[in-house]
């Protein structure tokens, strides 16, 4: 019954890591038509982050 209960919380998690990419890949997209690079950056760097860590709980997820 744990390790349901981690699973519902992991793909949650997840669902709010792909909502958290969208919005930085929009602010990403944003930022470079203005021209802020540094901010741009730092959008990317947030994403790839996040993506790290949902592959971490994919994995986890798998191997349960």
């Amino acid at each position: 019954m744990q390790d349901l209960l981690k699973i519902i919380q992991w793909r949650d998690e997840i669902a709010e890591i792909e909502y958290m990419l969208t919005k930085l890949e929009v602010a990403e997209e944003k930022y470079a038509e203005e021209e802020r690079y540094e901010q741009a950056q730092l959008m990317l760097l947030e994403q790839k982050r996040l993506l790290k860590r949902k592959r971490y709980l994919e994995t986890k997820i798998s191997n349960k």
